[in-house]
């Protein structure tokens, strides 16, 4: 089966992870990357950076408040309570932002929207990349030294190393010297690291959250899918 490999003006359907977004009550400096398409219960969402769908505005680190961010526009509604998501380029509506808490993870900038209107692939789960995404390491898995790539809308595809982790499961990942690209840009946000391991499947790590000088800054997927409670399809 060839792999489908769209680029940024092309109309996308079945929609699949590495792709453009961007919430239409931003301007199109608030584009991000569709990470991967997901399933909670009986619905399938759409998994980003959750700065990608809504912004901040509170004081200090009370994240977790809801009220303290903006992106619900109701005007902006299809008769439902929330934002309509669309590929940038296409104007085509993917789905909604609701606000629910259990659909957002601030400590890992982390979210998700129900996916409306759209088919996925189910059998290639991230843009111009080979296979599905068949298992996501755990955090205490995630190792310094190990090779990782990523699609996103700012670099494409783009190869890295983890340079560190904490405890938490954040991590730094630099450009691999081999690649000899930068490893963020804008609109990179939302992006799934994978391990970089030639396997003809995904094995994912990561959410691209941004970039810190020459590296970037991701968050472990398995935590945000505990905290979120969704699954891979």
């Amino acid at each position: 089966m060839s792999v489908l490999n769209y680029s940024r003006t092309d109309y996308i359907d079945p929609i699949l992870g590495g792709v453009e977004i961007l919430n239409r009550s931003f301007d199109t400096s608030k584009k991000g990357t569709l990470g991967m398409i997901v399933k909670k219960g009986s619905q399938y969402f759409g998994l980003t950076a959750l700065h990608v769908l809504i912004d901040y505005h509170g004081e200090g680190s009370d994240l977790h408040n809801l009220d303290n961010y903006s992106g619900f526009n109701s005007e902006l509604i299809d008769d439902r309570n929330g934002i309509i998501i669309q590929p940038a380029v296409q104007g085509y509506k993917s789905g909604l932002v609701l606000k629910q808490p259990e659909y957002f993870d601030p400590d890992n900038d982390a979210g998700i929207y129900i996916l409306m209107g759209r088919t996925f692939n189910p059998n290639q789960h991230i843009n111009a990349m080979e296979g599905k995404i068949e298992r996501i390491l755990t955090s205490t898995e995630l190792i310094q030294g190990t090779k990782v790539k990523k699609m996103g809308i700012g670099t494409n595809e783009t190869h890295g190393i983890i340079e560190s982790v904490n405890e938490n499961g954040k991590m730094t990942i630099v450009a691999d010297p081999k690649d000899g690209h930068d490893v963020s840009a804008g609109g990179d946000s939302g992006a799934i690291w994978c391990l970089n391991n030639n396997e003809k499947w995904l094995t994912a790590i990561g959410l691209h959250s941004e970039g810190k000088g020459p590296a970037a800054i991701a968050y472990s997927l398995s935590k945000i899918f505990l905290k979120l409670k969704i699954e891979l399809l």
